[in-house]
């Protein structure tokens, strides 16, 4: 459980380049509506980390019911700076949590994330899942409180990436800071990459099917995104390490106003047939839209130990954890 309230952005204006997405009819775009060309992926030095001081600062907490409790600190943006931070203008942002091509939301904490820690240690107690020793990357981080959560259980290397710069630097950065990891980064264990997923290959190194590549790929509210989606499971396919990687996706069951959802990425991920994709917990709060938590894995890899096995002690189980209810709704409030 954790001590902060969260807001949705389908609560907020669609971006633009979403509308088609929705259903909604809209006007023929104009040079102003289309989104930007997509950022270049670029890696980011520890010393482009920003200040935090004056910012205030929250502290979310991991309990599962069987571990020990996880409490994580990160930086609160103050709202009023946003349009500064970003660089998109009070105009460009209203009051969207996301402007498409511009801004990913980055600066806020989804709710996702925090199932996807709880996750995290709910597999790694089960021995379903090795995170001491194992290369993670985290795709759309924001705070980056589950790569700092792998961090903290000893995984050996970390990759941070987020579509805007600022956010890492602002955002991500400070929060590996403020949970004392900040050795990482300047050991180069921690590293810090913004741009579309789509750019990032050359970066990383595409070698996931040559037995290289990351053994854990976290992500948390990303696919709901319906353009965006592919190019995030295109990198996972990329860089998941072959044949024991496993990939955590936290998601809603599906995201009104902008159509993605859960059973469509997963039958994304079916068309590739050498993957399989399973929602191995589910999140219902009766106050908001239910949550779930995807494993991807290597289908010839489903009966290997879990991520990471050549790169660390510890052993993995073949038990995992099982959603109480695997069904995806048509609509949930």
């Amino acid at each position: 459980s954790g001590s902060f309230a969260f807001g949705f952005a389908s609560e907020s204006p669609i971006p633009t380049c979403e509308l088609a997405q929705s259903g909604k009819p809209t006007p023929p775009a104009t040079a102003s509506d289309r989104a930007p060309p997509a950022p270049p992926a670029t890696e980011h030095s520890p010393s482009e980390v920003r200040s935090e001081q004056e910012w205030s600062v929250e502290e979310v907490v991991v309990e599962t019911e069987a571990g020990p409790r996880h409490a994580l600190r990160k930086p609160v943006q103050p709202e009023a700076l946003l349009p500064e931070l970003v660089g998109g203008g009070n105009d460009a942002l209203g009051s969207s949590d996301l402007v498409c091509g511009v801004y990913e939301g980055g600066f806020k904490l989804w709710e996702c994330a925090h199932d996807l820690m709880v996750v995290v240690e709910e597999l790694r107690l089960q021995k379903a899942l090795a995170v001491r020793g194992a290369r993670v990357l985290e795709a759309g981080c924001g705070a980056g409180l589950p790569g700092a959560l792998a961090l903290q259980l000893g995984c050996a290397e970390l990759v941070l990436q987020d579509y805007n710069a600022a956010v890492l630097r602002w955002m991500t950065m400070p929060t590996l800071r403020l949970n004392g990891l900040w050795e990482h980064a300047l050991r180069g264990e921690a590293r810090f990459v913004s741009g579309d997923w789509a750019e990032l290959g050359p970066l990383l190194g595409s070698r996931a099917a040559d037995g290289d590549g990351f053994d854990l790929i976290l992500s948390a509210d990303t696919i709901y995104s319906t353009a965006a989606t592919p190019r995030l499971w295109r990198l996972i396919a990329q860089q998941l390490r072959h044949p024991t990687g496993t990939a955590l996706i936290a998601a809603k069951s599906y995201y009104f106003g902008v159509g993605g959802s859960v059973a469509d990425f997963c039958a994304l991920v079916g068309q590739d047939g050498r993957f399989s994709c399973e929602s191995v917990r589910t999140f219902e709060d009766g106050q908001s839209n239910r949550r779930e938590v995807l494993q991807v894995r290597w289908r010839d890899g489903s009966e290997s130990s879990a991520a990471g096995q050549n790169h660390s002690k510890e052993t993995s189980g073949s038990k995992r954890a099982r959603a109480e209810d695997a069904d995806i709704p048509s609509s949930s409030c």
